[in-house]
């Protein structure tokens, strides 16, 4: 599939020139690409211009001039009879299409695009991808996709300024094209260098200093809230987990491979007084046991060797196997990992929504074909969909979600304020884990609030955490842009589980949130006119771009860097395999109990030192901190061994809190160590 100004026959038209630019705040921005053409050819009989929309993409305008015809659009509430007409086709499953007509030699066609979109962000860097829409080869970068250019010599300019603007910015990158770089304070201005080669999209990565810390940005009345609410890392309460893989033939050798790595570390990361069971599923469920089953070295050695041997077949179908997880228990985590499409999709959904009691966290590959069904799975039950990119590594992604999943959380969350505000989204989070940063956006009238509120049960027990509104800083229309954004996904969220006397009412308020802020959704479309009011053309869409297994891979080079593991990393995810129930580590010379602490000991330091995941198996490693605690307190050391108080101090730093009962007694520890 190409992309840019094709003529009648599918060629691609280069252009004259791009002009891109975006206002980015935190990991959201305001794109604008203009694209500037002068066709050389006597007479085009059609041209059409063809732009990619992603699932993390949403419209904001279009507007094209082509000789005396100039195109505008505007948001309005979808309409079931679109008139037709040669001079537009619509979007479809592969972004924005629009006819514009014939051309002659010298006539000049500009196209200008707005649209607003959710950035790939982890714990320091936050990525920016910006399509140049002339180049017809998927790369994936994180979570977003850009395009890599098939042709052998490009000859167009293209000019790039992006304001980005986050707090303590320390370093932007591209691992595309050579930029320089403008800083301020808590911006950054981007461009391009001149002469640079435009044969691929543009990819920027922005590198911040502590993003987790709370970050307060403004823009008139708006301001957007991100932060990490603070909850107890080990308030600890017992869960049941049921994994459930799709081991359909959609999965390949590779990825089926990785999904077993995946499953062997999480079940190693439970805690005492889990339980899980595992369940892999085609037209119907092969369980690892008949019920849920306690995490001890009886289970966790039977687990590894079921999961090893197993070998995919059959055909995706997952009805009937939901219902007899639903039959096994009332109450539980699910972890549904697909590749394919699954079938009976509102079956499943509507079963979901009368059987209350189990939450999906959902992981699908490559832009996955039933990404739809996975993140309505996810809504009604109140859990989280993760795609999967082609060049990120399925199993750490997996563990490294799992290790939030695995975390105490903040359940049934309202959020409340210290003074009145006009409007907010969300008003409340069904479910908040410890560590996951979440993002709270509101309108105030006169004086903004000074402190946000969260309150909501942990384990039972009423919980109420809190953060103050300080240290500002302005940003741009993004802003605005972000709130009618991020109302539309949590109106949309709030639809997938409401019934029928609300659905008329929710659908009714996406669709005017997209009118007044102008940001495309599921229930509008774009109209798109000209300025005689002559043609009238409408545009409808219903989902993000996909991409199915027979799209173009990216290239080899670009994929290896990301998917392969170097030995080290190996190394460490073999070690953590062999982990026991209770934490411990059997060195291969001894079975003494002194040798096994030792042993443990040494492996913990190890990974606290040496492992640059370290983060993968943070409650892996608090196990074995808790069998070395345990076994200090039960051994008739004089003095305590300087190896064990090392590996206990060096897990306290990375992982420990002050006020944990870990942490208190490293620090006793610590103490007599340093005395004795």
């Amino acid at each position: 599939m190409s992309y840019g100004l094709l003529d009648n026959t599918g060629n691609v038209l280069i252009p004259e020139k791009i002009d891109c630019s975006a206002d980015v705040t935190g990991d959201f921005g305001l794109f604008r690409l203009v694209h500037t053409y002068v066709c050389t050819q006597v007479k085009t009989e059609e041209i059409k211009f063809v732009f990619p929309i992603t699932d993390t993409m949403q419209m904001v305008s279009f507007s094209a001039s082509v000789n005396d015809r100039q195109f505008t659009s505007q948001i309005m509430p979808k309409n079931t009879s679109a008139e037709s007409s040669s001079y537009f086709s619509h979007y479809h499953a592969n972004g924005l299409e629009v006819s514009l007509g014939e051309v002659y030699a010298e006539d000049v066609v500009f196209i200008d695009i707005q649209y607003v979109r959710h950035l790939d962000s982890d714990n320091e860097r936050t990525r920016i991808v910006i399509p140049t829409g002339i180049a017809p080869r998927f790369m994936y970068f994180g979570s977003q996709i850009g395009l890599e250019s098939l042709f052998e010599e490009v000859n167009y300019n293209i000019n790039l300024h992006v304001n980005c603007k986050n707090f303590n910015i320390k370093n932007v990158v591209s691992p595309t094209h050579e930029i320089l770089a403008a800083y301020g304070e808590n911006c950054v201005e981007v461009f391009l260098k001149d002469n640079v080669q435009t044969d691929k999209d543009i990819v920027l990565d922005v590198f911040s200093v502590a993003m987790y810390k709370p970050k307060f940005i403004k823009y008139e009345n708006y301001i957007n809230c991100s932060f990490v609410p603070e909850l107890n890392l080990f308030e600890d309460t017992p869960r049941d987990y049921m994994f459930i893989v799709d081991v359909s033939a959609d999965m390949n050798t590779r990825k089926i491979q990785q999904v077993k790595n995946a499953l062997n570390l999480c079940i190693r990361a439970l805690k005492d007084g889990d339980r899980f069971n595992i369940a892999f599923t085609q037209s119907e469920n092969t369980f690892f046991a008949y019920e849920y089953v306690p995490l001890n070295d009886d289970t966790l050695r039977a687990a590894t060797k079921w999961i090893t041997s197993y070998v995919q077949q059959g055909v995706p179908e997952f009805f009937r196997p939901l219902k007899e997880i639903y039959d096994m228990t009332k109450e539980a985590v699910a972890i549904f990992i697909s590749d394919g499409r699954i079938g009976g999709n509102s079956s499943i959904l509507n079963y979901a929504m009368e059987h209350s009691g189990i939450r999906f966290y959902n992981f699908g590959f490559d832009m996955a074909l039933n990404q739809e069904f996975l993140n309505e799975l996810s809504a009604v039950t109140g859990g989280k969909t993760r795609l999967i990119g082609h060049t990120e590594r399925i199993d750490d992604t997996i563990v490294k979600a799992f290790n939030v999943i695995v975390s105490p959380s903040l359940d049934n969350a309202v959020v409340r304020f210290d003074s009145s505000v006009s409007e907010v989204t969300p008003r409340s989070f069904n479910k908040i884990h410890c560590g996951e940063k979440i993002n709270i956006m509101f309108k105030f009238i006169d004086t903004p609030p000074s402190e946000i509120f969260i309150k909501g049960t942990v384990g039972g027990r009423e919980t109420v955490t809190s953060v103050r509104i300080e240290q500002i800083i302005e940003g741009g229309r993004e802003v605005e842009y972000r709130f009618g954004y991020e109302s539309i996904n949590n109106l949309l969220s709030e639809l997938a589980y409401a019934d029928e006397q609300n659905k008329y009412m929710l659908k009714q308020a996406v669709i005017n949130r997209s009118v007044e802020y102008s940001v495309h959704s599921k229930y509008t479309m774009l109209k798109i006119s000209d300025k005689t009011g002559w043609y009238n053309f409408e545009c409808d869409v219903d989902k993000g771009f996909q991409i199915s297994s027979d799209w173009y891979e990216p290239s080899l080079n670009n994929a290896e860097k990301t998917m392969i593991h170097s030995v080290r990393e190996i190394q460490f995810a073999e070690i953590m395999k062999k982990q026991r129930a209770n934490g411990r580590f059997i060195p291969p010379t001894s079975r003494s109990k002194e040798a096994i602490a030792f042993h443990t000991a040494g492996i913990v330091t190890d990974f606290c030192k040496n492992c640059a995941s370290v983060n993968m198996y943070r409650w892996h490693l608090r196990k074995s901190i808790h069998f070395l605690l345990d076994y200090i307190e039960n051994s008739d050391y004089a003095v305590i061994p300087e190896e064990l108080v090392e590996a206990l101090d060096l897990w306290n730093e990375a992982f420990g809190s002050p006020n944990s009962m870990e942490g208190q007694k490293i620090d006793v520890l610590k103490f007599l160590r340093k005395n004795s």
